[in-house]
């Protein structure tokens, strides 16, 4: 008669907190995915690492110029718009507007009479992982 194979207790443990931490790891990963932080129009959210926005650079006669600028930590953001809550990216405008307009419009652009400004674009995961939702009293 063949013999069963029988996992040795010890292995079986290992194979089930194995299993478990994969389905556990997956899970997290839907969550992650589709659970996203909440966020509200007016929030104030503060940059906890250096992060990279597309910065959309808005004039009359053309069409916004994208580029990719850095956010650098400290700074305050506040949410302007969400497409949708689901959406990949948030609009945000920064608290420092005008300080930080020198640094990501080039005073060509600036100085063009149908400038009309700049709004940045984060994606909804990097603010998940680098940034942190701002009190409603705080600093």
């Amino acid at each position: 008669m063949p013999r069963r194979r029988v996992l040795r207790p010890r292995l079986l443990a290992a194979v089930i907190r194995s299993s478990a931490t994969l389905a556990f790891a997956a899970e997290r990963q839907v969550v992650r995915q589709t659970g996203l932080m909440d966020l509200q129009v007016g929030q104030r959210l503060v940059v906890l690492r250096d992060i990279e926005a597309h910065c959309f650079v808005g004039a009359k006669s053309m069409l916004s110029d994208l580029q990719v600028v850095r956010v650098r930590a400290g700074e305050v953001l506040v949410v302007s718009f969400i497409l949708r809550p689901d959406a990949r990216s948030v609009s945000v405008r920064p608290h420092r507007y005008e300080a930080l307009e020198e640094e990501f419009v080039s005073s060509e652009t600036r100085s063009d009479a149908e400038y009309y400004g700049y709004h940045l674009s984060i994606d909804h995961a990097l603010i998940e992982t680098h940034c942190r939702l701002l009190e409603a009293g705080a600093g």
